[in-house]
C-alpha cells in the first residue's frame, strides 16, 4: 500500500486517495479513544518524535479541537462529556512522549513511565 513515501492506514484509505476526486481531505487518525467512567473521549495523532504533521491533517485536527472546545464549553449538553484532541509523539518503548493539546497549544514533554502509561490510559 506504499505511494510516494506515504502510507495508507487502511484499505479503504488507499481508495480514497487513488481512485476518487481530490474534493476533500481525507486522513487517517490514529487514535480514538473513549474512557465511559471519567467521561472523556481523546482524539489523538502519532508520530514518531522526528515526524512532520502534513499541512491538510493539521488543519483537520485544528478544525476538530475547535469543536471540541465549543463541546467543552456546552458540558450539560453532552451529558458532562469532555473531548480532547491532541498529537502524541515518541518512539517505542515510549520512555518519553511529547503531547501537543491542541485545544490550549500547549506541549507537555514526559519522562515518566508511570505517568506516560496513565495518560495512555486516560487516567491522567
Amino acid at each position: 500500500m506504499e505511494k510516494l513515501g506515504n502510507y495508507f492506514n487502511s484499505e479503504l484509505n488507499k481508495y480514497i486517495g487513488e481512485k476518487l476526486p481530490k474534493i476533500m481531505t481525507s486522513i487517517d487518525l490514529d487514535l480514538f479513544q473513549v474512557k465511559k467512567s471519567r467521561k472523556i473521549i481523546r482524539f489523538a495523532e502519532y508520530k514518531h518524535s522526528n515526524e512532520k504533521i502534513g499541512y491538510q491533517q493539521s488543519e483537520a485536527l485544528k478544525r476538530l479541537a475547535k469543536m471540541a472546545i465549543e463541546i467543552n464549553k456546552n458540558k450539560e449538553l453532552f451529558e458532562e462529556w469532555t473531548m480532547q484532541v491532541m498529537i502524541i509523539r515518541g518512539n517505542d518503548p515510549y520512555d518519553y512522549i511529547e503531547i501537543t493539546d491542541l485545544l490550549t497549544n500547549k506541549v507537555y514533554k514526559v519522562d515518566d513511565k508511570i505517568k506516560i502509561n496513565k495518560f495512555l490510559t486516560l487516567e491522567l
